[in-house]
């Protein structure tokens, strides 16, 4: 089970179905992280944008490699 926490300290986070085995994957850089999906066929990838940061951005299911795949600067 993966979710975003949008609270005063924004994290994304997973569980074990039963809320067992919490684990936060990302807590630091974050705005208004949204709109989790998982990509199955790249290496479980979890994707989330982010709305307050103008970015969408992804990491892998252990928490480790943390990329931003779009960002959307001004101008």
């Amino acid at each position: 089970l993966y979710w975003a926490d949008r609270g005063e300290a924004a994290k994304i986070e997973c569980s074990w179905l039963d809320g067992q085995e919490r684990k936060v994957l990302v807590a630091d850089g974050l705005g208004w992280p949204t709109g989790l999906s998982i990509d199955y066929a790249n290496g479980d990838r979890i994707y989330w944008s982010d709305s307050k940061e103008s970015r969408i951005e992804s990491v892998l299911p252990s928490g480790e490699e943390r990329r931003t795949s779009v960002y959307i600067g001004e101008g």
